[in-house]
C-alpha cells in the first residue's frame, strides 16, 4: 500500500497515526484492510466469473506462463495458463504480491505432468482477489526437466 494512498484516505490517516504502536501482525491486518478498500465492483464481478470457470487440468505439452519482476523470480512455483495479456487485470486475477512488478513473462511447456502438484484458482494475496487458473509446480520443476522454458519476454499491459 503506497504512503500516498494512506495520506489521502481517512482510514489511512487513522492507521498511520497508530502505526508506530502497532505490532507486526496488527500492521499486516491494517495493510489487508486498506487493500480491501481499493476493490472495485468490476474486480469482484471478474472474480466471480473466474471462480465459475473450471481450471483446465494440466496436460503434457500444455503451455503455461509466469509473470515476474523485482522480488518475484522466473523459476517460482506459481504458473498460469493462457495469455496473461488476455486477463482484464493480471495482478488482481492472479493474486500477485505487491512486490511482483510484472516486468517479464516466462512461457514454459509441461514435459512431465508429475511436477504439477496442484491445479486451482489463484488465491487472494495482498488485497488482490485471485481467481485465474494457477498451477503449483514442485520446487525443482525447471531444473528436473519437468518443464521447459520456451520464452521469456518483457510484459506490457495492453
Amino acid at each position: 500500500m503506497s504512503r500516498a494512498y494512506l495520506r489521502y484516505s481517512k482510514v489511512g490517516n487513522a492507521l498511520m497515526a497508530y502505526a508506530p504502536a502497532l505490532e507486526s501482525a496488527q500492521r499486516e491486518s491494517a495493510d489487508a484492510l486498506l487493500s480491501a478498500l481499493r476493490l472495485r465492483p468490476a474486480h469482484v464481478r471478474q472474480y466471480i466469473v473466474d471462480m465459475r470457470t473450471p481450471v483446465p487440468q494440466p496436460t503434457q505439452g500444455m503451455t503455461i506462463n509466469r509473470l515476474y519482476g523485482n522480488g518475484a523470480r522466473p523459476d517460482g512455483r506459481s504458473w498460469s495458463s493462457g495469455d496473461p495479456s488476455d486477463l482484464v487485470n493480471p495482478r488482481m486475477q492472479l493474486g500477485l504480491p505487491n512486490y511482483n512488478l510484472m516486468e517479464r513473462v516466462a512461457f514454459a511447456r509441461i514435459d512431465d505432468i508429475s511436477v504439477v502438484e496442484k491445479a486451482r484458482h489463484a488465491l487472494p494475496y495482498n488485497g488482490n482477489l485471485g481467481g485465474a487458473p494457477e498451477y503449483l509446480l514442485g520446487k525443482e520443476a525447471v531444473s528436473s526437466g519437468g518443464i521447459t522454458v520456451i520464452g521469456d519476454l518483457p510484459f506490457v499491459l495492453p
